[in-house]
């Protein structure tokens, strides 16, 4: 339930509560989100103060845009989401429980036993900011401390959090809602559904030209453009599964029948609903090549990548690549002649072999915009004017990269991300369909082949070796700080590698690429090994000593037995030589088992 308006029945019912029942504080939470977003949901209600200068907050079904502070009471169970925004994001959530004393009366009885008053949501703009953050810092300073004495205190705080927060709800101004977001949101539960986009911003409280250019300024796509292309993914989806007809589809994506989804789906796409379903598309536990030769001279080539199908009449002539990884693929395909440009994502030109970085080390390099977003902008880009864009997933998000994809293709500009870097549970046959894809692009078949089969071949030759090592080693893999917190990588492209290589990383059980851990966590898991990347900024001595002066990881294993190893950022993205890095961490997880020849000349290239 969510209210707009003040002194209504139901505000007054929240207040009555607090007024009669024993409140307590059943959990406390803080974030400071640097270029990250997060998920928080609590059982029971709870106050949420926010502060940031500019960014997007989900609290349930509501969507608010926040630029300084808010304060929210957010209902029982409702999810509240940050994403990623491009200043610093810092929130506080104190949860509470209220219980009434056996003699309160039927009528309160029965108010806590609804929880209608616990499940609201209200929000303002808070005036007295200093106030508030005080109180929030103090409780979360005391929750830590699990005294009596701090029992007292957080139940103070909370009470004149709740005095001043029903106070000002009378005075202050509600969160400005985000109507963009609120749209967008509507649209992907109701795509099904026949939507009018101008009742749509009737219903905001916004014109329908006014929709339309928050649109346009956020996905440079129009309302009706991005409805149209949820409905064509959910097609798409439906298609691959083959089990309805397509007027079936049709209806269930709020496409009407199988001619008109024939006809837009044919202009999107340059192929028929029928020809897309019949498409090889690889969904094999083990990647297998798929040879087959083209229906016709000119027929082009539709790729899937990315959630988005793209369509090569000719091989593309200029390239950008958005990392050295990349572009040192599009070298071993024998595609270096597109090469127009190459921006290096923090990664080391010395990363690469050393034939491919002569030759990198020739191109035009895009430098990043800033040391927030080390990405190059979309000008710089579009003025080499590429045909194909390659890069990670990341590199192709409106916050934290260089732009959505829409924004290239708006402008004739195919990309491909890095299959590994769009998921999670990623491994070597991601590696291997990128490879594959981008050699059918490239019409480099041949040289495809080759490279995916010496690759198989030594990654089964590894596996065969670490068959033989009884137990993984325990592996914290250390990719910087935020905030002076760990970042680690959870079901990533790496963790597969650690795996592969008889190691176990500590956070594996992580649903995410890369979380924020803490040190005591580290602590506790007691690391065998510890990776470091090794960024460009920074030499490998930099990096371990940085782990060796962590006061909570002196007595881990990896810190008492000298076990850092530093390991170049490439080689641990999709790249050409992941099964060489795979070797190589072998080597370092189990030195006795993996000393040979192989592994001396493959060390050097790793690090």
């Amino acid at each position: 339930m969510h209210i707009n308006t003040k002194n209504t029945t139901e505000h007054e019912a929240l207040l009555r509560l607090w007024n009669s029942a024993h409140i307590q504080l059943s959990d406390m939470q803080h974030s400071l989100l640097i270029q990250q977003g997060t998920k928080m949901v609590s059982e029971n209600a709870s106050f949420i103060f926010l502060r940031c200068k500019d960014c997007a907050v989900q609290l349930g079904k509501m969507a608010f845009k926040v630029k300084g502070s808010a304060l929210f009471h957010a209902g029982r169970g409702q999810v509240l989401n940050v994403p990623a925004a491009k200043y610093e994001v810092e929130l506080y959530q104190a949860s509470y429980q209220a219980q009434l004393a056996q003699s309160a009366g039927v009528a309160l009885s029965s108010l806590l036993a609804s929880g209608g008053p616990l499940d609201l949501t209200l929000h303002i703009l808070p005036k007295q900011t200093a106030f508030f953050e005080q109180q929030f810092r103090i409780m979360q300073d005391e929750y830590s401390a699990k005294s009596a004495l701090s029992v007292l205190k957080i139940k103070s705080c909370l009470y004149a959090v709740a005095e001043l927060f029903f106070k000002e709800l009378n005075l202050s101004s509600p969160v400005q809602l985000d109507s963009f977001e609120q749209a967008r949101q509507y649209m992907q539960q109701h795509f099904r559904e026949q939507i009018s986009i101008q009742a749509l911003a009737e219903s905001l409280g916004i014109s329908r030209s006014h929709l339309y250019n928050q649109f346009k300024a956020a996905i440079e796509q129009s309302p009706k453009e991005y409805l149209m292309s949820l409905r064509l993914k959910s097609a798409c989806t439906q298609l691959i599964k083959g089990e309805q007809s397509l007027d079936q589809i049709a209806v269930n994506c709020g496409l009407g029948d199988k001619g008109y989804l024939s006809r837009v789906f044919k202009r999107y796409y340059n192929m028929s609903p029928g020809e897309y379903r019949q498409m090889n598309i690889n969904k094999c536990s083990g990647f297998n090549l798929q040879f087959k030769e083209p229906s016709g001279k000119d027929t082009p080539l539709t790729i899937e990548n990315f959630g988005r199908l793209h369509s090569f009449s000719s091989v593309p002539k200029r390239v950008v690549c958005l990392d050295y990884a990349s572009a040192e693929l599009c070298l071993a395909l024998g595609a270096g002649d597109a090469l127009v440009a190459v921006a290096d994502a923090d990664e080391m030109l010395a990363d690469c072999k050393p034939e491919y970085g002569n030759y990198l080390e020739k191109i035009s390099h895009l430098f990043a915009m800033s040391g927030y977003r080390n990405v190059p902008t979309l000008a710089d880009i579009v003025a080499y004017k590429p045909e194909l864009v390659i890069g990670t997933s990341y590199s192709f998000e409106a916050v934290s990269g260089v732009a959505e994809a829409a924004a290239f293709e708006r402008r004739g500009i195919h990309i491909y991300a890095m299959t590994a870097t769009c998921k999670l549970e990623s491994s070597l046959e991601d590696t291997y369909l990128d490879i594959w894809n981008l050699a059918r692009i490239f019409k480099k078949e041949e040289r495809g082949k080759k490279l995916i089969n010496k690759m198989q071949c030594s990654a089964e030759a590894l596996k065969e070796q670490t068959k033989k090592i009884s137990e993984p080693v325990r592996v914290f893999s250390f990719a910087g700080t935020i905030d002076g917190k760990p970042l680690s990588c959870g079901q990533s492209l790496e963790n597969h590698l650690i795996e592969l290589a008889g190691g176990k990383n500590i956070f594996s059980h992580c649903r995410q690429q890369l979380a924020i851990f803490d040190w005591e966590t580290v602590a506790r898991e007691n690391p065998q090994v510890i990776l470091v990347h090794r960024f460009s900024d920074k030499t490998e001595e930099q990096c371990l000593s940085f782990i060796m002066d962590i006061p909570l990881l002196r007595y881990t294993d990896a810190v008492r037995n000298r076990r850092i190893h530093a390991v170049g950022l490439k080689k641990i993205f999709p790249a050409i030589d992941n099964v060489k890095t795979a070797w190589y961490l072998a080597y370092l997880f189990h030195p006795c088992a993996f000393k040979n020849k192989y592994i001396t000349d493959i060390k050097h290239s790793c690090i």
